[in-house]
């Protein structure tokens, strides 16, 4: 309960308190770089990389959780029917 009570009331009472101590110029400062920051040209084609970049990774995890199950079957249908599987001896 302390922690929602945290939640809802103490860190918002605690940033409005921070805001109001904050001197007026300090804020209008903040707000024109915030303002230049938000205006600044986008990368479009950065982001479509990452976005291909995060979705082949996903791809490539999922791939890889299927053969790791695929091989797990394999080796406890080895262990159920007796089988062995051929090995090379060096």
């Amino acid at each position: 309960i302390l922690g929602y009570l945290d939640d809802l009331l103490i860190v918002p009472l605690g940033l409005l308190l921070v805001i109001r101590m904050l001197p007026p110029e300090v804020i209008s400062d903040s707000r024109e770089k915030a303002n230049a920051l938000i205006s600044r040209p986008k990368s479009y084609a950065a982001a479509i990389f990452i976005v291909v970049l995060v979705l082949q990774l996903l791809i490539l995890s999922r791939i890889q959780s299927g053969l790791n199950s695929e091989y797990k079957k394999c080796r406890g249908l080895h262990k159920k029917t007796g089988l062995q599987f051929a090995t090379k001896k060096v």
